[in-house]
């Protein structure tokens, strides 16, 4: 009884932490960073920095002005977190485009350590790292 009860358990862990990677998220923080291929910050964009991931787009927009928003698709997807939102990993590709039309590519990591969430967004094609520590998020299902 005891064997059935923690499979059980550790089977809605794992059914609650895929069901994470299904959902999309909003990511709110106060700040980006700009850091070069040197690892240097460059700039730094105060304000509210709001990351929307479904499954088929990535959204960064800062201070809610959707004409300055940069935009992508996702292709892959990578995720696995052991405690949803506090230790784990999702990783994807994205072909982002800004205001302009300018298309850039880009790797996009979220990661979760010890309950500390961090957002890397790699623009390969511009060898700079956007750093975004989000203070908060909200889960939806649409």
């Amino acid at each position: 009884m005891k064997r059935i009860f923690i499979t059980c358990a550790l089977s809605s862990l794992s059914f609650y932490s895929i069901a994470q990677c299904d959902r999309n998220v909003i990511y709110n923080s106060g700040k980006a960073d700009f850091i070069d291929s040197l690892g240097k910050i460059i700039d730094t964009k105060q304000g509210k920095i709001t990351i929307t991931l479904t499954k088929k787009e990535f959204v960064l927009i800062h201070d809610d002005n959707e004409d300055d928003a940069l935009r992508g698709d996702i292709k892959n997807f990578a995720c696995e977190w052991k405690d949803p939102f506090k230790n784990g990993k999702t990783i994807f590709e994205s072909e982002i485009i800004d205001k302009s039309g300018e298309r850039n590519k880009a790797v996009v990591n979220i990661e979760g350590k010890d309950g500390h969430l961090l957002i890397l967004v790699n623009i390969k094609t511009k060898g700079m790292i956007l750093k975004i520590i989000p203070g908060s998020y909200t889960e939806t299902k649409e």
